[in-house]
């Protein structure tokens, strides 16, 4: 049972059961993080949210290129320091 979850302790000799174990629990509270997320954040303020970035990238709307890169470089760069910090 629960002696599966003691994180770092696989048994000697080493099994993969709590290894699987550990991973189904963090996979299951991640994917339950998600949801909660998306009911009390996303979906009750999804034309606000989308307001919001529609206004952040116009000035960048005409350049694809550009609109790309900053959400897939500079926006998770600043994000994971602003976070980090």
């Amino acid at each position: 049972g629960l002696h599966l979850l003691r994180s770092g302790e696989y048994g000697k000799p080493p099994s993969w059961r709590p290894w699987l174990m550990q991973m189904l629990v963090w996979g299951f509270l991640a994917s339950a993080e998600k949801v909660v997320t998306a009911v009390i954040v996303i979906l009750p303020l999804h034309s606000r949210l989308d307001a919001v970035a529609q206004l952040i990238e116009a000035p960048v709307h005409h350049y694809p290129k550009v609109e790309l890169l900053l959400v897939m470089v500079f926006a998770p760069v600043i994000l994971n320091g602003l976070f980090f910090w």
